[in-house]
Parts: structure tokens; sequence; C-alpha cells
């Protein structure tokens, strides 16, 4: 009779054996491609922080993105009709449009418009998405979709000026409009902010294919599961009385990405040109604040911040199949 634990180790090393050859040949089945893209990116990131009684707005600085130029590369493996793709971007440090701040007193009175030029400082980007493809026919397709997407963004806004209409700085002693003859040019500083943004995308689309598969047309929407923002701006002061305030606002189903797509195929089986446009949006949402602007350090205050964002942009590339 066998030894049974020689048994024991002759069956693991066959299972093993079993467990590698079934990972070489998913490893094998896989279908891999890159697909270094340029991408153009119009958008705005918009902060808000409501008084204390949480019924009015007192602030609002608005940060452009006209445009953000990124680089980046996607990977992209298929076995069957089963995809993945994982992609990584980064904004070159330009100057990307202008950054708003206003204030308003309880009465509705807007008092303060500054304009900053705003560059952006390091932007990036990644996406992991998984989707299979459930063929209708030889020219269509259903395809449902899943994308966990992080943003990260941070801007300089600098070399600005604004007008201003509160009690200190009016010249008839009261609290104006900006705009007002009472109120006051000034040159200010600056307000460096940032921002982390993460969300759980899950969705669906169609995919139309030409009679010789040569190119095909995607066209997909999605929804948000869960989106979380932690954004920080650091105010900075001609009289060394910088301060920071940092807002973090998570919510369920207040974001949506529509997404569509077109790939031309300039030689079978080795390159395809590829461009889509994308469209992501959140409504308004509101958070918890924190500051050291009364304090030493940065605590909860009780005021509430709120946030909203929209993009749009364009990528293109050639995808290399290897």
């Amino acid at each position: 009779m066998k030894n049974p634990g020689q048994f024991f180790i002759m069956n693991k090393k066959i299972f093993s054996i079993q467990i590698v050859l079934i990972f070489f040949n998913f490893l094998f089945s896989l279908d891999f491609s890159l697909l270094p893209f340029f991408e153009v990116t119009y958008g705005q990131l918009g902060e808000y922080i409501f008084a204390e009684s949480q019924t009015y707005i007192v602030s609002h600085l608005e940060w452009e993105e006209k445009p953000l130029l990124y680089t980046g590369l996607n990977a992209n493996f298929k076995t069957g009709n089963l995809c993945f793709s994982a992609s990584m971007k980064t904004a070159f440090p330009l100057e990307c449009g202008k950054m708003y701040d206003s204030d308003w007193t309880s009465s509705g009175v807007k008092y303060t418009y500054a304009i900053h030029k705003n560059s952006a400082k390091f932007n990036i980007g990644s996406e992991i998405s998984c989707y299979y493809e459930f063929s209708v026919n030889h020219y269509f397709s259903i395809i449902p979709y899943a994308q966990i997407q992080y943003l990260y963004n941070s801007f300089s806004g600098h070399d600005g000026y604004g007008f201003y209409g509160s009690k200190r700085n009016s010249t008839n002693g009261e609290t104006v409009s900006w705009d007002s003859e009472f109120a006051t040019y000034q040159k200010v500083v600056g307000i460096d902010y940032s921002r982390h943004s993460l969300w759980n995308w899950l969705g669906g689309g169609i995919q139309l294919f030409s009679a010789n598969k040569s190119f095909y047309i995607r066209a997909f929407g999605m929804i948000s599961l869960y989106r979380y923002f932690f954004s920080k701006d650091y105010h900075k002061s001609k009289i060394n009385n910088d301060f920071t305030m940092i807002s973090i606002v998570d919510e369920f189903f207040k974001d949506f990405k529509i997404l569509a797509s077109f790939s031309y195929t300039l030689k079978k089986n080795k390159l395809d040109f590829l461009t889509s446009v994308s469209y992501n949006f959140s409504l308004f949402s509101k958070g918890t604040l924190y500051s050291d602007y009364f304090w030493d350090s940065i605590v909860p205050v009780n005021q509430i911040s709120a946030t909203d964002f929209y993009e749009l942009s364009v990528q293109s590339g050639i995808q290399v199949y290897l």
C-alpha cells in the first residue's frame, strides 16, 4: 500500500501543475494592445462656502481648465468577449484659463470679485475598466461597463487683481457691490488649489461595426455609484495672514459620464486609429469644511462646503497590437 503522505504530495504537485497550465493558457489567450494618446480637456472645478446658517453662499472659487493638455498610455487586455483596460495620464504644467473669486453678504450683495491667471501644476489621472461585449449580430453589440476613475488636480491662481467693496476696503466705509464707484481696485497675491477625485462608474453602451469590421463606433452612458472629493486651497496674503480651507464631499448617484469613441483599422491586427469624446459632470453637492482661518490648526468649522465639476475631453491615439 502506498504511503498516504506520498499520495497527498503527488496529488498536490499535479494540482499545482494544472493551475500553472491554466494560468499560462489564459495568459496566452489574451489579446494585448497599447494606446499612447494625447488629450485636450475643457472644464471647470467649483468650490463653495455657505454661511453658518447654511442658507446662502458666502464664497465661490471657479478654477478653469481651458484647456488642460494631457499625454498618457492605455493598456488593453482582451480574452474572448471580456475586456480589461488600464490607463494613466499627466497634464503639461501650462497656463489653463482663469480663476475667479467671489464673496457675498447675507443680503446677496456681491462685494468681492477677483480674477487670477490659472496655471496647472501637477495633474494626473488613472482609470481601470472592465466590460463585456454581447454580440447581437455581425454589426451590433451590447456592452455592460464598469470603471474606477481617479483624478488629481492642482492649480495656482496668480497675478491677480480684484474689486473689493467690504467696509474695510470701500472708500465710503460701507459694504458696497464690487462694481460700485466706492469699491477699490487691488492687486492680490494668489491662491493654490488641489483636489483628489474618485468615482465608481457603472453603465453600458452599444457598439456598431462596419461590414468588414474595419471601423466601429461605441457610445456609453454611466452613473457613479459613489464619488469622493477632497479639496484644499491655500490663500496667500500680503500681511502674513495666510490660511487654508479643506472641503470633503462624498455623494452617491450624483455624477454622470457620457462617452463616444471611433476606431479605424490602419493595419489589420496591428494598428488602429482611435479617438474618443467624453463628458463628465457632477451635480452640486454639499460637504464638510475645515479651516485654520481663526485657529492655529486646521479644525472643523460650523459652515459647510460644496462642490461642482464638469469636464469635456477629446482623446486621440494609435493603438498598437502586440
